[in-house]
């Protein structure tokens, strides 16, 4: 079995926790996640400046129609070409 260890600090060493950490249940259950925070939308939209997001849907929409892309969800140009080609 792989052992688990903390740093404790300068002069006192590692810790040994592997006890610790497997006395910790793993969720059985899906990982659910609420819906975002309201915000003020800070780029251009139909609706007038300053639109309040209180969804994601809402957020992907007012992307979509401003023509932004977020940064981090864009697909990297080697994929989508290959999706094209193949």
């Amino acid at each position: 079995m792989k052992r688990i260890y903390k740093w404790r600090g300068a002069g006192l060493g590692l810790e040994d926790i592997t006890d610790q950490k497997q006395r910790i249940p793993e969720s059985k259950g899906p990982a659910v996640f609420g819906d975002i925070e309201p915000y003020e939308f800070m780029g251009d939209s139909p609706y007038g400046k300053f639109d309040h997001v209180s969804s994601r849907s809402k957020h992907r929409e007012l992307l979509r129609l401003g023509g932004y892309v977020e940064v981090g969800n864009e697909k990297p140009q080697r994929l989508r070409e290959r999706e094209r080609d193949g």
